[in-house]
């Protein structure tokens, strides 16, 4: 880093993400390893204030008529019998 970066702000709400915009001022080329390196350190200091990066989830409900959903593993991949 050539300079102290630059917090731009808050660039948008996303439904599992709030994305905020940084400018880092580097050496031609270097842009990726400091980018890495910069996210390293941010997920560090994020673990350490126990704040957890959020991610989609879905969940799947199955009615009780149908009853429970039976699943086999053939070669290594599930398969769910009906």
């Amino acid at each position: 880093m050539l300079e102290p970066l630059e917090v731009i702000g808050v660039d948008n709400f996303a439904d599992s993400a709030v994305v905020i915009r940084v400018r880092i001022k580097t050496r031609p080329n270097e842009q990726w390893n400091v980018g890495r390196e910069y996210r390293r350190r941010l997920k560090k200091a994020f673990d350490t204030r126990h704040i957890e990066i959020p991610f989609p989830h879905r969940s799947l409900y199955v009615g009780a008529a149908c009853g429970p959903l039976k699943v086999e593993v053939l070669g290594g991949i599930s398969v769910a019998k009906v």
